[in-house]
């Protein structure tokens, strides 16, 4: 059984990636490429599937 903290650090995790999919990537650069690259990712790893997101949830 997965202990209460670990299970809260985990479900900080997937909220992260939703609001970097759906509001960008806080703190990257001014580089528009890069920071589309980071929404990209986050989109994608909410979207495809894939053993991390598995592991998370």
């Amino acid at each position: 059984m997965i202990e209460r903290g670990a299970q809260y650090l985990w479900m900080e995790v997937l909220h992260a990636a939703i609001e970097d999919a759906f509001q960008g990537v806080r703190g990257s650069s001014n580089d528009i490429a890069k920071r589309l690259r980071k929404v990209t990712d986050a989109r994608d790893y909410l979207t495809k599937p894939n053993v991390d997101f598995d592991t998370v949830c």
